[in-house]
């Protein structure tokens, strides 16, 4: 059989890039078999098709088993239109024995912990039907007694085609069945030579063809399990890279919408006050200048957030890793947005800080950690107080947090402010200003540090930055 070679995905629920990341290549031929027991080689895939076997297939074999053990029951009638002698015990054996035993191994595959033993236990009644039949061969008379070989061959044939039985315990009941036979024909001396090498012929042919059968059907069946699997690891697939594209288009779309608004903005600032400045002297030319300035500043910093974010992504940011005092970072980042607090008489308390080292790169971390001031500041009411909090955990990591007295944000809210060019509400009408980076930007810097990144929130009641850093010899031993 040709090999097929098929990429699956990750379990359903995962992201795209998990998905990415978790595929792997799944071969399909006869080497995934082990050719003496027709069994997968892999013990996992084996396992999960004798699961998929008792959720979807168990039921149909049981009805199988059914009629098989009708069938046995109803052949009684058989033996009384032809047998006369011993017909007392063959009743018995068949009516009274045999078929309560069939059903009895039946009535077992319905617990829970003999369903796994289901093809051993219906191997088990075929090989009871066989011996039966023997049996009955045994004590009736060479003369005028039906044929009932036959009945061997068709229970084996049946049970082959229609019942799974696990090829190595169907190819052991073969076996001892046609050992069982041998000995009937060998030990009683009412048997022909001729009689005994056509019912060994035939017993021996009949096996032969049983097993090849059972084999063949063991197989064939696992083959097919196996292509609907991958169908279905196929379909799967083909949905989330679906999920992954409609994400690329509506990012490609949010960028492109807020491109056109955060850099258009500016631009038309710049143009119009440049403008204004060929007919204007005197005090207001300052004041338009300072607009301009402005202005060209929003844009040069929207401009450098998105190409950091390219670099980021991409993978061309070098971080230097060093140990550095945490009230340092704090100070140097407040420092930089402290004429914006003073703008909206925003107050950003440190009491609550506690001293500790993080090993980071002080100019990556400052940038991640000024995006999520920046955020606090501007989320914040005038007057309203922003608090950075620290401490050190048992572990020695530390934990910094960045609580605002702003609106806050839902959970859905949350998940979209990690998405690269998301903004809360329309990117055409918000009244938030930025490429909406500073998070995703943020989150990437802090994770390559491996450090941890979350937000917590109670809408109303403002939003908490809580941003875990290693370890220092588990930051350092990263970053080796």
């Amino acid at each position: 059989m040709d090999s097929l070679s098929q990429e699956v995905g990750a379990a359903p629920g995962a992201g795209a890039s998990s998905a990415r990341s978790g595929r792997r290549t799944l071969r399909l031929s006869l080497d995934e078999f082990n050719r003496l027991t027709a069994t997968f080689r892999d013990r996992t895939l084996e396992a999960a098709y004798q699961q998929n076997f008792i959720a979807h297939d168990l039921m149909r074999e049981r009805i199988i088993w059914l009629l098989m053990s009708a069938v046995y029951f109803l052949y009684g009638v058989l033996d009384l239109l032809t047998i006369k002698e011993h017909l007392g015990e063959i009743l018995i054996a068949r009516w009274l024995i045999f078929t309560p035993i069939a059903l009895s191994l039946l009535f077992l595959t319905f617990i829970e912990s003999m369903k796994r033993y289901s093809g051993h236990l219906f191997t088990l009644g075929v090989f009871l039907a066989g011996i039966s039949i023997i049996w009955m061969i045994s004590v009736l008379p060479s003369e005028g007694a039906p044929p009932y070989v036959i009945g061997v061959l068709v229970v084996f044939i049946f049970a082959s085609c229609n019942v799974r039985m696990p090829f190595s315990t169907a190819s052991l009941c073969f076996t001892l069945t046609t050992a069982a036979y041998s000995y009937v024909l060998l030990s009683q001396s009412r048997f022909t030579q001729i009689e005994i090498i056509s019912g060994h012929f035939f017993m021996i042919s009949s096996v032969a063809v049983a097993m090849v059968t059972n084999y063949v059907q063991e197989i064939r069946l696992r083959l097919i399990w196996l292509h609907n699997r991958l169908r279905s690891m196929n379909a799967k697939l083909v949905e989330e890279l679906m999920i992954e594209a409609t994400a690329a288009d509506q990012s490609k779309i949010n960028f492109l919408s807020i491109l056109s608004h955060e850099l258009r903005t500016p631009l038309h600032q710049i143009i119009g006050f440049a403008e204004i400045l060929g007919g204007q002297s005197g005090s207001d030319l300052n004041a338009f200048v300072d607009e301009i300035l402005t202005s060209a500043r929003q844009l040069l910093s929207r401009i450098s957030k998105m190409l950091r974010y390219a670099d980021t992504t991409a993978g061309r940011i070098v971080y230097d890793s060093e140990d550095y005092s945490i009230s340092e970072i704090i100070e140097l980042t407040v420092g930089q947005f402290a004429a914006r607090a003073a703008e909206k008489e925003v107050v950003i308390s440190t009491e609550k800080l506690a001293k500790g080292i993080v090993h980071i790169d002080q100019a990556s971390t400052t940038y991640a950690l000024g995006h999520l001031l920046e955020n606090a500041i501007n989320a914040s009411p005038r007057g309203a107080r922003i608090c950075i909090l620290g401490s050190v955990g048992d572990d020695g990591s530390y934990a910094l947090e960045i609580v605002d007295q702003g609106p806050g944000m839902t959970d859905k809210q949350i998940e979209a402010a990690f998405a690269p060019f998301s903004q809360i509400g329309d990117a055409k009408t918000r009244a938030a200003e930025g490429v909406g980076l500073g998070l995703p930007l943020a989150q990437k810097i802090l994770t390559d540090q491996n450090a941890d990144l979350k937000l917590s929130s109670v809408p109303g009641k403002g939003l908490a930055a809580r941003i875990v850093f290693p370890p220092r010899e588990t930051a350092e031993a990263a970053c080796a």
